[in-house]
């Protein structure tokens, strides 16, 4: 059995660290090591299976932007971001952090993981484990966190034996920034549908149609012109019988929650912050929203499909084949016109949801399928 590290940036409850949570509580028989270089957030405090090990100061910045921490005033956080960002550029990254891994006194071991991209490959890569593997996550195409770097990465990425993306297009737009990266797999997230069924609560619907959508309050989750389309729908008077719930939370929060005045959604679009359990809202809905400039994958669209919510998403991710292909819901442009149009649909004749409703009684996950693809690659096996 192989000695593996999985490494994570920070800790905070996000779609990314949440999938590792569910993983590493699947996998109970093996010997893993996670590393979580800043010790920011809740996550992983359930698991008992796993070794946890924390980076020191020095890394409080990493998982933070500096436009952050500039807002904040945190003038000295501020100065210790511009310096790694410097260390970065220059790729002076590179011999610091294997000193920093020297004093850390890790093992060398069998399969080392990055599980987050970014900062989490750099050090992975300049580790001495048998085996190194960076698993993304992102549309580098859309939403690239190696951007300002990409030299560097050009390095990093080819210390790697292989290179996991999520999903076809996550690997297609990987190799579009950069297309000498040798060895590519895919595997999907795991989602552990037992816990999304045990998860529902029974919830009062505020409206006859209910409408949700889960995630980060983020530029990338196009929130904002999703409330433009709710606004046009509201002033053509097809919205009366509706109600929209956020369920998450983040730094454009306050941005949506003044846009909902002042479109004059204030009764009929609610938020509910971060909700460890978000089940219980999505379970009670009519129909569950994705309005993304930019996915990965999209754990909750096969969530919702669990849970039998018919969804409405753009085109950015690899689900949405499934989702035309087996009628579960509606794929949209990716744009504001064609949420709105999507929608549209929707309320001129609602009845419609009652069928997809109807077809998703066939949607089957086979999670175990893509635990096996897990457990092959922490065996070194590809």
């Amino acid at each position: 059995m192989k000695k593996v590290l999985f490494v994570v940036d920070e800790r905070m409850t996000g779609g990314v660290n949440l999938l590792l949570e569910d993983i590493l509580k699947k996998i109970t028989d093996q010997k893993i090591d996670l590393m979580i270089l800043h010790n920011h957030g809740t996550c992983f405090e359930s698991i008992q299976n796993v070794n946890i090990l924390y980076g020191d100061s020095w890394f409080e910045t990493i998982d933070i932007s500096l436009k952050k921490l500039m807002k904040e005033k945190k003038w000295k956080q501020t100065l210790k971001k511009i310096y790694v960002s410097f260390l970065m550029k220059t790729k002076l990254i590179i011999p610091i952090l294997k000193k920093k891994r020297k004093k850390m006194n890790l093992p060398k071991y069998d399969v080392e993981i990055c599980f987050k991209s970014g900062f989490c490959s750099i050090f992975t890569a300049v580790s001495n484990s048998e085996i190194k593997i960076s698993w993304v996550h992102e549309d580098y195409q859309n939403n690239d966190p190696t951007k300002k770097y990409h030299s560097l990465f050009k390095q990093i990425f080819e210390q790697m034996e292989v290179i996991i993306g999520v999903s076809d297009k996550v690997v297609e737009s990987l190799r579009t920034i950069y297309p000498d990266i040798k060895k590519t797999m895919i595997i999907e997230n795991y989602i552990d549908d037992q816990k999304v069924k045990n998860g529902v609560e029974i919830l009062d619907k505020p409206a006859p149609l209910e409408f949700v959508t889960v995630g980060r309050l983020h530029p990338v989750k196009g929130y904002e012109r999703l409330l433009q389309a709710i606004s046009q729908l509201n002033q053509e008077q097809l919205w009366n019988n509706v109600h929209f719930t956020f369920v998450g939370d983040g730094e454009e929060r306050e941005k949506l929650e003044s846009l909902v005045k002042q479109y004059e959604l204030e009764k009929s679009v609610s938020f509910v912050g971060m909700q460890k359990n978000p089940f219980p809202y999505i379970a009670r809905s009519d129909l569950f929203i994705l309005s993304s400039y930019s996915e990965g994958y999209g754990n909750v669209l096969i969530e919702s499909m669990i849970l039998k919510v018919p969804v409405l998403s753009t085109n950015v991710t690899s689900i949405s084949k499934i989702i035309t292909k087996k009628n579960y819901g509606f794929c949209v442009e990716n744009s504001l016109e064609g949420i709105y149009e999507g929608l549209k649909k929707i309320l001129k004749d609602p009845e419609c949801l009652l069928q997809k409703k109807k077809n998703l009684e066939q949607f089957h996950y086979d999670g175990e399928k893509i635990i096996k693809k897990i457990r092959n690659v922490m065996e070194g096996i590809f």
